[in-house]
Formats: C-alpha cells, structure tokens, sequence
C-alpha cells in the first residue's frame, strides 16, 4: 500500500477570459478539487474528487468605452467589500459571518448592471497594478437582481433578492 507516496492536486482553478469583440468579455473559472483517501465515496486509488463552476459570465458593454455594463451569469454579488475580494487576497479574519451568511458562497445567478466612470476605471486598475487591497471593479455603482440560491444551485422560491452597491476610491 503506497498511498503516501501518491501525488494529489487539492485544488486547480483554471480561468478562461476575453473578449468577443469591442461589446462583449467572458469570464469562466471552474473549480477542481480532491481529498485524500479515508473520506465518504473514495474511488480505488483512495481520491475524491469533483469539478464546479465558480464563475462563468458575459459583461455586455453598452457603451464602447465600457462606462455602462451589464453582467449576467454566475458570478460575486456585490454585497460588502470584503466579499468581492480574492480570497487568496484574504485572512480568515477578513471573512464576516454576516457578510458571508448573507450570500452563501458568495456567488449565485444574476444580472447586474454597472457604472463605472473612466476616471474610476484608471483608478481602479492603478490601484491593482500596486498591488493594493480592494474589492475590483464592480463598478462605482451596481443594481440587480440574482436568485438567492447560492453558486450551482436551482431556484427553488421564483423570489428574486435585489442589491446595490456605490463605492468611490479616491487617492490622496
């Protein structure tokens, strides 16, 4: 039995993007994962494993200098700052109970729309190129709709929950 000396991937996260066009990006990052052997359904080799979709969704821009958009498809809703951060950007302690109990996995279905100013749009890419903690671009304002199931779930209510969202970044 050489279980111990079998090499496992835990977690991959690949991520596929672009854009179609001057109208149109894309954003598709699935999720791989495993555990090592001892839990519930191990396969022969003593791993699990399972595949999910963490992000997958259009940004439709109204406008060519992508002032306005809108997003559809599963993605972060926009609900508290620390939420729209990586979290690999993250501690533990950055992660609110109430923020998180409020969107369960932080993702589900929706279609929002954004504004997002040129201006704030230089501001919020200079503030990534430095490398600096914030949430990204989710706009400088944002409203929509999305199911309030969770990521990879069925709506089992047809009730929607609404949410918006202003922020400004300033620089001293």
């Amino acid at each position: 039995n050489d279980q111990d000396k079998n090499f496992v991937i835990r977690r991959a996260r690949l991520i596929f993007f672009g854009d179609v066009g001057d109208r149109l990006s894309y954003y598709i990052q699935p999720d791989l994962a495993s555990s090592v052997g001892g839990t519930s359904n191990s396969n022969s080799n003593g791993a699990n494993g399972f595949a999910q979709l963490r992000d997958v969704y259009g940004d439709v821009y109204i406008t060519k200098d992508r002032v306005h958009r809108i997003r559809v498809g599963q993605s972060k809703v926009p609900y508290g700052f620390e939420n729209l951060q990586s979290s690999s950007n993250r501690l533990a302690l950055d992660r609110v109970d109430s923020m998180n109990s409020a969107v369960r996995d932080e993702r589900d279905l929706r279609a929002f729309y954004y504004y997002t100013p040129d201006h704030i749009q230089k501001l919020f890419e200079e503030i990534n190129k430095a490398g600096l903690k914030h949430s990204g671009n989710y706009g400088m304002f944002a409203f929509g709709a999305y199911n309030g199931q969770g990521a990879n779930a069925r709506d089992r209510n047809d009730n929607y929950h609404l949410v918006s969202r202003f922020t400004y970044p300033w620089k001293t």
